[in-house]
C-alpha cells in the first residue's frame, strides 16, 4: 500500500520539465506556437529588466528578454500554490495523511480556450 503523501508529491513533480515546460498532454497540445512575427514584436519592446528577471535559477538558464516575455506572454503557465495534509505542528504525528490536496492554477496562452 502506497502512502497518499508521497504519491501526490510525485504526480506534482511529473507535471512539469526543469524548464518549467508543462508535461500534461491535453494542456501542451494546445498551446500554439510563437508566429515570427509575434517575436518581431516581442523583440521591438523596451523596459528596464532587473538583473533577476531573466535567471532561472532551477534550469541554471539565462532568458532573453525576448524568451522570457514569449514564456509570460504567450506560453500556458501551471502553478503550485500550495500543499495540504501533512501534520505542521510541533510535535510527533503517528498518524500518515490519508487525503493530501494540492492548490493548482493553470494559465491559459492565447489561442487557448478553457
Amino acid at each position: 500500500v502506497r502512502e497518499a503523501f508521497p504519491e501526490l508529491m510525485h504526480l506534482l513533480a511529473s507535471l512539469q520539465d526543469v524548464q518549467g515546460n508543462i508535461l500534461v498532454p491535453a494542456i501542451a497540445k494546445w498551446a500554439t506556437p510563437i508566429s515570427e512575427e509575434e517575436r518581431q514584436e516581442l523583440r521591438q519592446i523596451t523596459f528596464p529588466t532587473p538583473d533577476w528577471a531573466c535567471i532561472d535559477a532551477d534550469a541554471g538558464r539565462v532568458w532573453s528578454q525576448e524568451d522570457a516575455l514569449c514564456k509570460v506572454w504567450h506560453r500556458p503557465s501551471l502553478s503550485i500554490h500550495g500543499v495540504e495534509g501533512a501534520w505542521a505542528e510541533a510535535g510527533m504525528r503517528s498518524v500518515i495523511p490519508g487525503a493530501p490536496t494540492a492548490k493548482l492554477s493553470v494559465r491559459l496562452a492565447p489561442g487557448m480556450e478553457p
